[in-house]
C-alpha cells in the first residue's frame, strides 16, 4: 500500500539539515555527510568534526557550527573556515539561523554574531553584551516577529535581540531556557527541568510572558531537558 520505505543509511547520525533538490546533509562523528538518497559522501575541509549546528540557508550554502574550529560555510565545492579573525566571539559555534531578511545569526560560547547580506567577504558583527558572562552564555535561536531573534541563555532567561542589536530580557518565571520554536502566534520554550511552555501574543502584538500555557511539568517519556523543537 501507500507508505514510506525505510532504509538505514547511517547508525550514527546526530544532526540533519534539509537542502534543496535531492541532497540532505547529516552530521555524525566523522563530520558532515551529503546523501542524495542512495549514497553518502563525506565532505572534506571542515576545521573540526565535532559538530553542534548544521543549517542550509536560502542560497543553499551549508553552515556548520563546530566545538573547536569555529564555523564552516560550504559553498560547494568550496569550504570557508571562519573564526575569531572573521568576527566570531569564540571557536565554539552552537547554533545558526537565517532570518527572512537574509541575516545569519550564530551563537558562540562568548557572544552572538550576525552576518548581513551584502557584507564584503565573510565578516561578522559580534554582539558581546549581555552574552559575555557564564550566565548569559547563548544557546538556541528562533526568529522574532520583528526580524530579530530570540536567544536562550544558560541561566539568565530568554533574550530578545532586535534587528538594530538592542536587547531585552523576557519577564519569564524560569531562567534556564534550552530550546525554542516559533509558531503562527506564539513562542514555545523548553526549560532545563524538561518543562515546555507556550507563550502567545497579546491583542497589542507583544508576546505575553506573564501567562504561559504549560504543556505539562515534563513531557511524557522525557528523561531530561528538551534539546530541540
Amino acid at each position: 500500500g501507500d507508505g514510506f520505505a525505510a532504509r538505514v543509511l547511517s547508525t550514527d547520525a546526530a544532526t540533519f539539515a534539509a537542502a534543496a533538490g535531492d541532497d540532505t546533509f547529516c552530521a555524525d562523528r566523522e563530520g558532515v555527510r551529503r546523501v542524495d538518497g542512495e549514497r553518502w559522501t563525506l565532505e572534506r575541509g571542515l576545521p573540526d568534526t565535532q559538530i553542534d549546528a548544521l543549517f542550509v540557508d536560502g542560497e543553499h550554502n551549508v553552515w556548520v557550527g563546530t566545538r573547536k574550529g569555529g564555523l564552516a560555510v560550504a559553498t560547494l565545492p568550496l569550504v570557508h573556515n571562519l573564526g575569531r579573525a572573521e568576527g566570531l566571539g569564540d571557536d565554539l559555534a552552537r547554533a545558526v539561523l537565517e532570518t527572512r531578511e537574509g541575516h545569519v545569526w550564530v551563537t558562540t560560547s562568548r557572544g552572538l554574531a550576525r552576518f548581513s547580506p551584502g557584507s564584503r567577504g565573510w565578516r561578522f558583527e559580534t554582539l558581546a553584551a549581555p552574552f559575555d558572562d557564564d550566565e548569559h552564555e547563548p544557546g538556541s535561536l528562533a526568529e522574532a516577529a520583528d526580524g530579530g531573534v530570540w536567544v536562550t541563555t544558560r541561566a539568565a532567561g530568554l533574550v530578545h535581540v532586535s534587528p538594530s542589536g538592542a536587547t531585552d530580557t523576557a519577564a519569564t518565571a524560569r531562567r534556564d531556557p534550552r530550546a525554542l520554536l516559533v509558531d503562527g502566534d506564539g513562542l514555545w520554550v523548553a526549560w532545563q527541568d524538561g518543562a515546555v511552555e507556550r507563550f502567545t501574543r497579546t491583542v497589542a502584538g507583544p508576546i505575553d510572558f506573564a501567562h504561559p500555557r504549560p504543556l505539562s511539568a515534563r513531557p511524557p517519556g522525557c528523561a531530561g531537558p528538551v534539546r530541540a523543537m
